[in-house]
């Protein structure tokens, strides 16, 4: 489940196994981590299914509790109901994706680069995490060590995970790596308020995570910085 969460960014995954928990309160494991507090996770197909719905009044939910419980609701109807699912194809060309982008900029769990960093720094080092999750969790983010074997030429490790988000044009991204002069990185990177354009040029050829390699091969990251700018 969680393989296929990190290298194919299940949602499904996510959302089966959110269900299998019941749906828990993770305050105590963003403490652990000594990051911000992301909140309640919804389940992502019912988060999107309210988005989406141009029939669905947004502005009468107040609290992230409420649009999780609505999320949940929505989620189990549209699993159970083929009448529901048969409403929801009809209004696909009804979506009104302002509406959506600004519902789940409100709502929808968040965090920030420095955090996702310090995570990724700590899965790395193994410095405030249990060695035992600290293995776990190196053997699923370093997938791109076993589908791209030749990573192994410039890395003594490297894990990675991506996200996107098509309403928002947001994309993120955290590293680790550990060069073979035993150098270590960790980084991450979010995009937001992209051009469609360049969202979708992006998210299909991954040119972005190309550029991001860089910084943790060479060990500095103002090469990333540098970047940007000679592109602006």
């Amino acid at each position: 489940i969680a393989l296929g969460m990190i290298q194919f960014s299940s949602n499904a995954n996510t959302d089966y196994l959110l269900d299998l928990m019941d749906y828990p309160d993770f305050s105590e494991i963003y403490a652990a981590f000594g990051v911000d507090d992301m909140g309640q996770l919804p389940p992502i197909l019912g988060t999107f299914l309210l988005s989406f719905d141009p029939n669905f009044d947004r502005e009468a939910v107040v609290d992230q509790a409420e649009m999780t419980a609505l999320a949940i609701e929505t989620t189990e109807n549209y699993i159970n109901s083929a009448d529901f699912r048969a409403e929801i194809a009809a209004i696909e060309d009804e979506v009104d994706f302002g509406g959506a982008a600004a519902f789940m900029n409100e709502f929808f769990w968040r965090s920030s680069p420095r955090d996702f960093m310090n995570i990724m720094a700590q899965v790395a080092t193994g410095e405030g995490i249990s060695e035992e999750g600290a293995a776990i969790m190196r053997e699923i983010l370093e997938w791109l060590m076993v589908n791209e074997p030749e990573t192994a030429l410039y890395f003594d490790a490297i894990g990675t995970k991506g996200g996107n988000l098509t309403p928002t044009g947001t994309l993120t991204s955290a590293w680790y790596g550990t060069t073979l002069n035993g150098s270590t990185v960790a980084l991450s990177v979010f995009y937001r308020d992209l051009d469609f354009d360049v969202y979708t040029q992006w998210t299909t050829s991954f040119a972005y995570q190309l550029i991001e390699i860089s910084p943790i091969l060479e060990g500095d990251c103002q090469i990333l910085e540098q970047l940007f700018v000679e592109a602006e």
